[in-house]
């Protein structure tokens, strides 16, 4: 009986240790910028893209390009990528605040 109700408490203990890692801040985050791309990727032909890019060769003509495609597009499509940029910082912002730091083993003689 006690051997029942550990495992149930246990199951119980672990359910919302993974819940609580996937509900967290970073992870939320994440979940936005998949949003934000999936969405793009929907409204978006990613191969007209292509076939009308510029070489990669010439960067101030891509820069051109992007700035030109992004200008001239629609409203939703412009959120949307506004929506990855500032979810990306967000993101890159977080992990790098939360990631450890290392210090020299010589910084504590």
């Amino acid at each position: 009986m006690t051997q029942e109700l550990e495992q149930v408490v246990m199951a119980r203990v672990h359910r919302i240790h993974t819940l609580r890692h996937m509900c967290s801040a970073t992870a939320c985050k994440a979940y936005g910028l998949v949003l934000f791309a999936v969405g793009l990727l929907s409204s978006v032909s990613v191969a007209s893209v292509y076939a009308n890019m510029p070489s990669l060769t010439t960067p101030s003509a891509l820069g051109k390009f992007y700035l030109n495609a992004l200008l001239q597009t629609e409203l939703l499509v412009k959120g949307l990528v506004l929506g990855i940029v500032v979810a990306t910082v967000m993101l890159v912002l977080d992990v790098f605040h939360h990631t450890p730091r290392t210090t020299s083993p010589l910084a504590h003689a």
